[in-house]
């Protein structure tokens, strides 16, 4: 389906919304998010869909035990993917450009893996993890960002074969993190 400039977001699942599957979408222009999963929803998957030219184009607020895999997520003016107060949730296989930020994970709770991801030519940060408890990134490649990746108030994460190369600033910074495996 081809989902575009809509007042607000392209899909919402709100309040408990589990077990669906997103899939070979176009969600395009939408002016606030273009998939926001929120509160209590769980298990829901989202693959192979284009986010393009949205304001955020993955948000998952309040929300465990959902997969985005193998989606093309690019220009979009602030983040390719927020997650918020969530945990268990996994982020593989996604190619991310051109956006502000590619992955951001913002006090979220502890499981969370980014796994497999091409994150280019972000403006502040390919992977940004702040206040967040153990999970894990791997396998990414994250090139031509201001910083490759960013721990901030991180503890218990796993970070393993990754390639941060030609970042403005750095591969990796580490701010106030405990207990982080590199």
């Amino acid at each position: 389906s081809s989902i575009q400039s809509n007042a607000l977001d392209g899909i919402y699942l709100n309040t408990s919304s589990d077990n669906n599957l997103i899939s070979d979408n176009s969600l395009i222009n939408n002016p606030e998010v273009g998939l926001k999963i929120d509160i209590n929803s769980i298990n829901n998957k989202v693959i192979h869909n284009i986010f393009y030219n949205d304001k955020r184009a993955v948000v998952i607020d309040r929300a465990a035990y959902n997969n985005v895999t193998s989606n093309l997520i690019e220009n979009n003016r602030y983040y390719g993917i927020l997650l918020s107060g969530s945990g268990n949730n996994i982020f593989d296989s996604n190619i991310m450009k051109n956006n502000t930020y590619g992955i951001r994970l913002w006090s979220a709770l502890g499981n969370n893996k980014i796994l497999n991801n091409t994150i280019e030519k972000d403006i502040n940060y390919g992977i940004y993890i702040y206040n967040t408890t153990n999970g894990s990134v791997k396998f990414n490649r994250l090139v031509n960002d201001s910083y490759g990746m960013y721990f901030n108030h991180a503890y218990g994460w796993t970070v393993f074969n990754n390639t941060a190369q030609n970042n403005s600033n750095y591969g990796m910074y580490m701010e106030s993190d405990t207990g982080v495996i590199i």
